[in-house]
């Protein structure tokens, strides 16, 4: 495990969060993936997003705002995917979670969760092909704090929310919650009461779900396995 933190004398710490720091673990993360590995990654920070050049399908990027984003820049979306991305091989499961601003398609995976935001567990959503290419041997799933145009809140205390008393990300806070709280959830249910949870605390972002391959959304969710794959989503 490596972490990477902004706060001096965080135990276990393996630097700060500097553009080349983050680029360099997320290289060392992948780095010799076989079948069978079960990766994860967690980030909880800045993010801003910039207007496109060179993808055809958006209007932005969105890109990682490291420590010193100010004189080394920030990290784009498309540079994520080809770190940690493009190599991945087949069987192995990527769970990343982005909580921050403007996370909904950091990660550019073709799939993606369509449902309303007041969808209930008894009505099922559906996973949809938003774009062409990206495509991964790999299993990833991404969790993100919003939607591209939205905001990503912290919490000062995260007591409210039945997890620690520290401060944090109110996605991390409640997804964490959600897990620890309820078992046997599918991938929908999972993200319903994590959406769910934030409303009822009065926040107004939109966690998001996206994935490599079409889901099965009423697959039992878990950070450990491969997908079940849907096979009535267009591929």
């Amino acid at each position: 495990m490596s972490i990477l933190v902004d706060e001096k004398g965080f135990p276990g710490a393996n630097g700060l969060p500097t553009r080349d720091n983050i680029v360099r673990y997320m290289a060392w993360l992948v780095k010799g993936a076989k079948p069978g590995d079960v990766l994860f990654m967690h980030y909880s920070g800045h993010c801003t997003h910039t207007r496109a050049t060179s993808d055809t399908e958006e209007k932005f990027d969105q890109c990682l705002a490291p420590v010193d984003f100010s004189t080394n820049g920030c990290i784009l979306d498309n540079d994520i995917f080809r770190i940690l991305l493009s190599g991945l091989p087949q069987g192995v499961r990527l769970t990343v979670l982005f909580d921050c601003c403007h996370s909904g398609s950091m990660l550019d995976l073709p799939y993606t969760f369509v449902g309303s935001r007041s969808l209930s567990r008894s009505v099922a959503g559906h996973m949809q092909r938003i774009r062409k290419g990206n495509d991964c041997a790999g299993d990833v799933l991404m969790i993100s704090g919003c939607a591209d145009e939205q905001t990503s809140a912290d919490v000062s205390n995260a007591a409210t929310f039945g997890t620690c008393t520290s401060g944090g990300g109110a996605v991390t806070q409640c997804l964490a919650y959600t897990i620890l709280k309820f078992s046997n959830l599918s991938y929908q249910d999972m993200l319903i009461a994590t959406r769910d949870m934030l409303r009822r605390k009065g926040f107004t972002q939109v966690p998001q779900l996206s994935a490599s391959k079409p889901i099965n959304l009423q697959q039992k969710f878990s950070l450990m396995t491969t997908f079940e794959v849907d096979p009535a989503v267009a591929t």
